[in-house]
């Protein structure tokens, strides 16, 4: 898959101009995914991203549904905003959905590069296995709904609300490609 953005779409919301191309390879018991996004502008280009997968749950009330994380903390949003607030907290490896909660949880300080959706009642178990690029995860599922996201992303989440700050374009305060420059990130379903 490859996106082709016209050039008056591009000029009006995002001006870089950067290839995005996706392969996604169908195994036995997995699903691989390859993302190439490529400066081909002639100045860096601020780039984050994420894959969003829906896993279905055997039951809305979520029990015994758990998601387990390889992360040291949680990331506060504000939640008009969606956006970080600069605070975190501890964070287990192992987080218990709850019925009637409202997840949209953004995990970070990474040990390791797995994460799984458990759910015990179906006997089922998903792992997202991620490479060095993906530096946080989020769990997202509205209250009472059938399905539970985990999601890897990579670092700038969030952080396009900087690009109006002298000196983003070093890449300090958001992630950028330089021009000419290739990522390739992986991720296993």
């Amino acid at each position: 898959y490859r996106l082709e953005v016209p050039a008056r779409v591009r000029e009006e919301n995002y001006p870089f101009n950067v290839e995005f191309s996706q392969r996604f390879t169908m195994r036995a018991s997995r699903i691989e995914l390859e993302t190439t996004i490529c400066n081909k502008d002639f100045r860096p280009a601020p780039v984050a991203f994420g894959h969003h997968p829906y896993f279905r749950v055997s039951n809305p009330a979520r029990e015994g549904v758990e998601v387990v994380l390889p992360v040291t903390k949680r990331l506060m949003l504000d939640p008009e905003t969606v956006l970080f607030t600069g605070e975190s907290e501890p964070a287990d490896a192992l987080l218990k959905l709850q019925a009637g909660v409202y997840y949209d949880h953004v995990f970070a300080g990474l040990t390791g590069s797995r994460m799984s959706l458990v759910d015990k009642q179906a006997g089922r178990k998903v792992h997202v296995d991620f490479d060095e690029h993906f530096e946080h995860m989020t769990v997202y599922a509205p209250d009472d709904a059938e399905f539970v996201c985990i999601e890897p992303w990579t670092l700038g989440l969030g952080a396009f609300c900087y690009l109006d700050k002298p000196g983003w374009e070093n890449g300090e305060l958001v992630p950028v490609l330089r021009p000419g420059e290739t990522r390739i990130l992986r991720a296993t379903y």
